[in-house]
């Protein structure tokens, strides 16, 4: 979950904020968000494997939407998709069905974060160019367009993570280096984006880094407002299959590395079969050198017979180990010009290229966070144990009260019974729960499209 919104400039918590920080009380109100439900038992929970109102994230009343899987994988994996319909996000299916399970194994196999990814390792964002898309007219997404991330981003209230390494060689940020040891954390945002770091050899020395996206930064109450310990935690993803050799659904990033001297010539790339990439050299001679991080792709998606995935979904966190013996330590001032640029910024992997283009960088906010002082919208995701088999079976029918209670007008049991179902769920196994079911008919009302939600609207259910 926290891959998937690495780029975006929102919190994703299992720490409960206040609940007035999850509302959108007015349009200048800067804390609102979605709760997420993980239960077991809830609305439509035998027909789907979640549900949500379209376009509520930023609704004038907490409007939580739920999870049916209670995996690691599952969740994570279902917790994104039901997020996803809140931001104005529809399914990703083809011409003959309504979820579109991907393609490809192992460590590269792929599907949409809004089709079916339970069982394959990368799931990212998209922008409906897989062969046979559904989703990829002026239409998708409850008529805003296939981009993805651009309706995340344009329609919610807040954007992308300000970009805080520079996309040039006059931009770049000195890798952080301590007594020949490196360990840096970054991220990039959007396909467009790449990070360059500089370091120093004060003479010839060998280079050994490992350049991993299968790792995470999750911020707890880090400013105290919510009564917590001011925690930063960055770790790697939790791997819900140790059997294989990579760690399983955590990342959206595919990372290709350039490795360039002082005058921008290229003297290397390195795109390993994987996610995951490493940069070994040996006598590497003194001077100025500059590596280059790219999100990448693999394969054809759009083929006839689709492969892989593009580099539109491609970013994320990434973490950068290992050693450079001979390097000055990070802050030691730079000793040889660094004006010029690149003279190529495309990789030249065996699977797959970027032509990214060089964007001056942003002005760098907090080192840690990359967010400015206050609060941004939060994802908050709980296990709630007010939500009761007893409360959660009174949703569906005319006797429901409490939650939402402005909410409710729009939801009956019939319409909900009668909704036409792709596919019912055919067991209940962990970790893989079978394809969302389909949305509820447009019965309740076209999805909210404005800045706010009124209380009177009636709500637009979509099945996960």
């Amino acid at each position: 979950m926290a891959a998937d919104f690495a780029p975006f400039d929102v919190n994703v918590t299992t720490q409960a904020p206040p609940t007035d920080w999850l509302i959108k009380s007015n349009r200048s109100d800067p804390n609102y968000g979605i709760r997420v439900v993980i239960t077991s038992y809830g609305p439509s929970s035998s027909v789907a494997g979640g549900i949500a109102i379209a376009n509520s994230f930023n609704a004038a009343t907490d409007t939580p939407c739920f999870v049916y899987n209670k995996s690691l994988t599952g969740a994570a994996e279902a917790v994104s998709h039901e997020v996803g319909h809140t931001l104005g996000l529809s399914h990703d299916g083809t011409m003959s069905s309504s979820y579109y399970y991907g393609n490809g194994s192992s460590e590269t196999s792929w599907a949409p974060i809004m089709g079916v990814g339970y069982n394959k390792n990368v799931t990212s964002w998209d922008n409906g160019t897989y062969n046979g898309s559904n989703n990829g007219s002026a239409s998708a997404n409850y008529g805003r367009g296939p981009d993805d991330m651009s309706v995340i981003t344009k329609f919610n209230g807040f954007g992308y993570q300000l970009d805080q390494i520079g996309n040039n060689l006059s931009s770049a940020a000195a890798l952080t280096i301590t007594g020949g040891v490196v360990r840096q954390f970054g991220r990039i945002e959007t396909s467009q984006d790449s990070d360059i770091y500089s370091f120093q050899l004060k003479s010839s020395g060998d280079v050994n880094l490992k350049f991993d996206p299968y790792s995470y930064r999750a911020f707890v109450d880090r400013d105290g407002l919510w009564g917590g310990s001011k925690l930063v935690y960055t770790a790697p993803v939790s791997d819900g299959n140790s059997s294989t050799p990579y760690t399983d659904s955590g990342t959206n990033l595919d990372l290709a590395v350039g490795l360039f001297s002082s005058s921008g010539s290229l003297l290397g790339t390195f795109n390993s079969a994987g996610l995951a990439t490493t940069l070994p050299w040996s006598n590497l001679a003194a001077g100025t050198y500059y590596v280059k991080l790219d999100g990448v792709g693999t394969g054809n998606p759009s083929s006839s017979t689709p492969s892989g995935y593009n580099d539109y979904g491609s970013v994320g966190n990434y973490l950068i180990t290992g050693t450079i013996n001979k390097a000055l330590d990070s802050g030691t001032p730079l000793t040889t010009t660094t004006a010029l640029a690149p003279k190529s910024s495309t990789f030249t992997a065996a699977t797959s290229t970027s032509g990214n283009a060089a964007i001056p960088a942003s002005a760098p906010r907090d080192s840690i966070t990359g967010i400015t002082t206050g609060s941004v919208p939060s994802l908050a995701a709980q296990s709630d144990p007010l939500l009761a088999p007893r409360l959660a079976a009174t949703m569906l029918g005319a006797g429901f009260s409490g939650l939402w209670a402005n909410r409710t007008a729009g939801l009956q049991e019939g319409p909900i019974a009668a909704a036409a179902v792709a596919q019912l769920l055919p067991s209940l196994g962990e970790p893989s729960r079978s394809p969302f079911a389909a949305d509820l008919p447009t019965t309740f009302g076209a999805p909210g499209l404005g800045i706010e939600r009124l209380n009177t609207e009636r709500p637009a259910w979509a099945l996960a």
